[in-house]
This record gives C-alpha cells, structure tokens and sequence, in this order.
C-alpha cells in the first residue's frame, strides 16, 4: 500500500449526527479501520461509523439483531381465517339449549319465592287486620272521658268534685259492689269509718271499680246526675260515688263521699283526723287532706249535723278537702 494513501487513512475522520439526541459529533480513525462502534457521550447510543467514504445517516446499532435500530418490521404475511371444525355447531346448540334450561329454573325458582312471600304477606295481613278489630273492640268498651259537674245533694253540701280530666285506671275487676253494713249507732262514726280505711277497700270501693259493677244498687239511686250515684242504707250511712264517665256503662269510678248524722259531728271529725295522723299509713298534704301510700286521698269534714269523709281514688282529677262547718 503506498505511503500517502496510509497516512490519509491515519488522519481520516468523520462527522455524524446521533440518531437518537441528534448531538454532532466528530469521529476520528485512531486505529486505521473501515468501521468502528462507538456511544454517543451525550445518551450513550452505540453508534456505527463507516471511514473512507461519504457519510450516509446511519440508524442506531442493533447488536441484538440484524436490522438497524428503527427500521420497520416487514409487514406480516396474510393468512386465511381456520375453517370452523366440525361440531361446534352441535356444541353451540347444546349450550343454548342447556341456558334455556337454567334459564326456566330460575324462573321457576323465583315464581315460587313470590307466591311464598305473597302467602306470608297475606296472612301476616289478616293477623294484623285481627289484631286491629280485637283492639277496636276492646277499645269501644271504654266510655269517651268526659266532663261531669258537681250535683249539691238535698242538703246543699258540696261533695266531691268529679271533673273528669285523669286517665282511666289500669286495675279491672268484675265483680257486684255492695254498701258496707256499719251499725245503727249515731255514736262512734269517725271511728268506724276509720276502721274501714284500715281494710283493703274503704268502703268496698277499689281502685279501678267501674259503673257496670253497681248495677246492684242502681235502684237505690237519687242522683240526678249521669256520672254520679247517691244511696242511702238502712244504717244511716249517706254514699254518693263520682265517676269519670257513664255510672252505668264503664265510667271509672273516682271517689266517694260517707256521711251520717250524729250528735256531735266536729268530735268525730277530730277523732277521725288524730286516728290518721297517729296511723302512720298517711302523710299530711295539707289541712284536712291526707294521701296514703297507696295514692289514694282522704279527708275528714262536717257540716249541718252531719260528718263526712272524702276518699279520692288515684285518677280522681281534684282532692279538695271536705267542708267544715
């Protein structure tokens, strides 16, 4: 090889541009060869350069193939779709047919739960709806509350106020009532009044004692008024009964009012009043009005030769005391 055509390759270099950052770059041929590999100092893309003629671009090296960097796939060969094999036709019959199936077994199956439930629902319905008319029923034996105004008796006494404006009593019995038999004697009325508070009913009256169970007395009666009843027994005991309603149907009785004449009406008060106060069975509420420990209330009082005692039953709206006079 002539001298001058080494020494040209020696100092031979070449200009390139990197196909990926496109940073200029200047290549020397340090060792005399036709090709050389190098990375480009700004992204480090390896690089092939080709000495000793005109350079072309030359697209990134590839050492893992042997097509350049970026150069096209070639376009993939065309193929005809597979024949469908034989008896997927028979399968796809079979799978429409077996969805149809469980398709109407689920329609079943919810039909059934529908009926179930409308079943349920129909009884709980007529349970309900029997349930409602029993409490209509019980419901319509309850006389309406009602205002009852204070009738005076003959001797123009003011008993006990019989406004109706308390709830009804939850305590129901059924059973007659009957006027207590206390002697003849004019003598000794406040104790034997007291004697009855010390029973468990004073005077056979209890809390929750309707109108309907004094049907037996009914005939003795000489009140004027729709919600109040006034007898008279053979002893000499005056009764007159308030109650919160009807005093025939199911008005709930309130309280009673006892009196008797006597010879000394104002002794017997005071005997009456020191037998409950000493008792120790009631607290002191206010002048002449005494509560129980069963709420219930009483007070001792006496006017034109008579002695009276209020009793108020619980639901009683007003406990006023008895007159004194």
């Amino acid at each position: 090889m002539p001298i001058d055509k080494i020494l040209l390759i020696m100092e031979q270099q070449v200009q390139i541009q990197c196909p990926n950052c496109h940073t200029t770059l200047m290549v020397k041929n340090l060792n005399n060869t036709s090709e050389r590999v190098i990375n480009c100092p700004k992204c480090q893309t390896p690089i092939q350069v080709v000495f000793g003629a005109t350079q072309a671009p030359i697209p990134p090296y590839n050492p893992q193939g042997n097509m350049p960097v970026g150069t096209p796939p070639p376009p993939a060969p065309i193929t005809e779709p597979a024949a469908p094999a034989k008896g997927n036709g028979n399968k796809t019959l079979v799978i429409v047919l077996l969805s149809l199936l469980v398709a109407a077994l689920a329609g079943v199956l919810i039909w059934l739960l529908l009926i179930k439930d409308k079943d349920k629902t129909s009884s709980d319905s007529e349970t309900s709806s029997s349930s409602v008319k029993q409490y209509e029923m019980a419901s319509a034996s309850v006389a309406p509350e009602a205002s009852a105004s204070v009738v005076a008796l003959d001797d123009e006494i003011p008993e006990i106020s019989a406004n109706a404006s308390a709830s009804v009593a939850p305590e129901t019995y059924s059973r007659d009532y009957s006027l207590p038999y206390l002697g003849n004697s004019s003598y000794g009325v406040g104790e034997k009044l007291y004697n009855q508070l010390r029973t468990s009913s004073f005077v056979n009256v209890y809390n929750g004692i309707s109108g309907s169970e004094f049907s037996s007395i009914r005939h003795m009666d000489t009140s004027n008024s729709s919600n109040q009843l006034k007898v008279e027994n053979s002893d000499g005991y005056r009764y007159q009964f308030f109650f919160m309603g009807s005093n025939k149907n199911n008005g709930r009785l309130t309280g009673v009012a006892v009196s008797r004449a006597c010879a000394n009406p104002s002794s017997e008060c005071l005997d009456f009043e020191n037998y409950v106060a000493g008792s120790g069975n009631f607290t002191w509420v206010r002048d002449g009005l005494y509560r129980s420990s069963t709420g219930c209330y009483v007070s001792p009082g006496y006017s034109k030769g008579r002695f009276y005692v209020y009793y108020y039953l619980p639901n009683a709206p007003e406990k006023d005391p008895a007159p004194r006079n």
